[in-house]
C-alpha cells in the first residue's frame, strides 16, 4: 500500500541548547516528506507550544520559512528573530510623536544649555550616515595640553515619557548594526 505519512516531522534549531522540536507534519510544506531534501538548507521559524515533562522533545509549530541557509538577508533575519527583536516599521502612532520638521531649537533650550555654537565642531559620522548624531572637538589650551570634546545628539529630548514613541523605544532598547543592515532604535 502507500507510505503512511509520518504524524510528525522534526525541526532542528539553529540553537544547540534547544532540543529536537515535534512538528505536526500537516504544518510541514506539502512535499516535505516526499521531497525533504529540498528543505535539508532552507531555515524556518518555530514556535514551542508545549513540553510535557514526560517527553525528551517540545512540541511546537512552524511559523514561516525564512528561505535558504547561507543567503545574508534570510540568515539576519534568523539571527534577529533568534534574539526576539522587533524589526518591524515604525508605526503612524510613533512617527507622530515625532516634531515637524523643519524644526529649531527653541529659545529656552538654549538658555537651559552650553552654547556651543561658536566652537568648531565636526561629525565623525561617514558620508553614507543617515544621522550626524556624534562629533568630536578639539582645542589647544594654554599650557600646551588639549581639551577634547565628544558631543551626541540628545535624542531623549524629543522622547517624552509613556508615549506610542517611548513604549517602541523600550521594546527595542538599543539600535541594531549589522553587515548590510541597521534597525535603529528610534525613527
Amino acid at each position: 500500500g502507500p507510505i503512511e505519512r509520518p504524524k510528525i516531522v522534526w525541526f532542528k534549531p539553529t540553537d544547540k541548547r534547544v532540543p529536537l522540536i515535534a512538528i505536526p507534519t500537516e504544518q510541514a510544506p506539502p512535499d516535505f516528506v516526499q521531497n525533504s531534501d529540498a528543505y535539508a538548507d532552507k531555515l524556518f521559524v518555530a514556535c514551542i507550544k508545549r513540553h510535557p515533562i514526560s517527553s525528551l522533545h517540545p512540541f511546537g509549530t512552524l511559523v514561516e520559512e525564512l528561505g535558504p541557509i547561507g543567503d545574508i538577508e534570510v540568515e539576519t533575519s534568523a539571527l534577529l528573530k533568534d534574539c526576539n527583536f522587533p524589526t518591524e516599521e515604525f508605526t503612524e502612532n510613533v512617527m507622530k510623536c515625532l516634531p515637524p520638521t523643519p524644526w529649531a531649537v527653541p529659545e529656552h533650550e538654549v538658555k537651559n544649555r552650553r552654547d556651543l555654537r561658536h566652537e568648531r565642531i565636526f561629525t565623525i559620522d561617514p558620508d553614507t550616515a543617515k544621522d550626524l548624531d556624534d562629533a568630536l572637538s578639539i582645542k589647544a589650551n594654554e599650557d600646551g595640553t588639549y581639551q577634547v570634546g565628544v558631543h551626541i545628539a540628545d535624542v531623549s529630548y524629543f522622547v517624552k515619557p509613556n508615549t506610542a514613541l517611548d513604549r517602541d523605544a523600550r521594546k527595542r532598547a538599543t539600535s541594531v548594526y549589522l553587515v548590510q543592515r541597521a534597525v535603529p532604535m528610534l525613527p
